[in-house]
């Protein structure tokens, strides 16, 4: 977040023709201070931010949080502490959510959210994103008092089961409201330490396998709703249905609504690499060796554009993506979509080994790759001078996971 604030303070710097200089005297800092906010070293606290808005010009929330606020004049978006204070004593005391669990849920220390409730201090820029999380508000109401209006934590708390959200994190955050516990009763219930249910709920880790199990009991869900957000063992699926699946072999006629997709495995793939025999059409054209195929119905293909002469099943067996992607999970790849959109999991060569992960663009123009298990497997920081080591595959557009119990 440093440097998306750096660039926006330069953006406006370039705008108006300023300097450094020029900046540590309307704001009143040393030239040590703005050199680390534009080397995106440190972030502006916000009494500095209001600073620089008068002295860059602009708002100081689109300067903070990059966003634009079209209700009233910059005027209006002046920190005011003592109201922050009071928006979260609100939803504390909504959710029923004590200091130090909400110091759990931000990774702030109780000495930190008492100077929040106390109104010494407004949150930093970089709490607010998970403050604003935490108690299910927007940043823009949580700090200046305006945009729409939160729900209150009765209508959140009344909100549909199961749901369909990205992130495990936001699915156990939403068990747990629910159903009304706490960190600490999901923790007891499992036998795990509060802080790993804290890191969870907030998206810091993730729970591992071993854990899966009982916490989805304690949730009062199912593993596969855990894991991936579909309810079709509850009865319900939120997921984009790739077709009605039947019996069927290699003599069952093809339909007219059907296409058939070759599927080989992870490690067939890094076989054909090795022996340097990787080439996609001739195994989409079923020329290189014995293939195996999957059905799927034509107009769900068309409908999520991926073109079945461009698609490939892979079975995979990837310790980093587990559980999420349990092993001999079969994963269909786009071959056709190697751009990289931030937070969509693609599959992609790492020199000669195939990997499946969740990608990030960097300012700098590299790459992150985030795995599901994090605590085995850290996120990786990939330069763009080490960039000649990935090489894209495809976007995943569906996978099939098993279960066993």
């Amino acid at each position: 977040m440093n440097t998306e604030i750096a660039k926006r303070i330069k953006e406006r710097m370039l705008a108006l023709d300023l300097k450094a200089v020029d900046l540590a005297r309307g704001t009143g800092s040393s030239k040590a201070t703005v050199s680390q906010w534009l080397h995106g070293d440190s972030a502006p606290r916000y009494s500095s931010i209001e600073k620089l808005g008068i002295t860059l010009d602009c708002d100081p929330y689109w300067l903070a949080t990059g966003e634009q606020m079209a209700l009233g004049s910059s005027s209006e978006h002046r920190i005011d502490k003592i109201k922050v204070a009071e928006r979260i004593k609100s939803r504390m005391d909504g959710f029923n959510l004590t200091m130090k669990e909400l110091g759990g849920l931000t990774q702030s220390s109780p000495t930190t959210v008492g100077q929040w409730l106390r109104a010494d201090v407004a949150p930093s820029i970089e709490k607010a994103e998970v403050l604003a999380e935490a108690l299910q508000c927007s940043k823009e109401w949580l700090l200046f008092g305006l945009g729409e209006e939160p729900k209150s934590p009765e209508e959140i708390l009344d909100l549909e089961p199961f749901p369909s959200l990205f992130h495990i994190s936001d699915r156990i955050q939403h068990r747990v409201n629910y159903l009304g516990l706490r960190p600490v009763d999901v923790a007891r219930a499992i036998d795990v330490g509060k802080a790993s249910v804290s890191h969870w709920i907030n998206g810091v880790s993730k729970p591992s396998s071993k854990y899966m199990s009982g916490l989805a009991k304690v949730l009062e869900c199912s593993t596969e709703w855990l894991l991936t957000g579909r309810t079709t063992a509850i009865g319900v699926s939120h997921s984009p249905k790739i077709g009605v699946l039947s019996p069927w072999d290699e003599n069952t006629e093809v339909l007219d609504s059907e296409v058939v997709v070759p599927l080989v495995t992870d490690k067939e793939l890094m076989a054909y690499k090795r022996k340097g025999e990787l080439d996609y059409e001739m195994i989409i054209s079923r020329q290189l060796g014995e293939i195996r195929e999957l059905r799927f119905s034509r107009s769900t293909m068309d409908k999520i554009s991926v073109n079945p002469d461009q698609a490939l099943c892979v079975k995979i067996n990837i310790p980093a993506m587990e559980p999420f992607f349990p092993p001999d999970t079969t994963i269909g790849v786009d071959l056709g979509r190697t751009v990289i959109v931030d937070g969509k999991i693609f599959a992609f060569w790492h020199f000669d080994t195939f990997r499946v992960a969740t990608l990030f663009l960097r300012p700098d123009g590299g790459i992150r790759i985030k795995n599901f298990d994090e605590s085995r497997y850290p996120e990786e920081q990939i330069s763009q001078s080490d960039l000649k080591d990935i090489s894209i595959i495809g976007a995943i557009f569906w996978h099939s996971v098993v279960y066993e119990y």
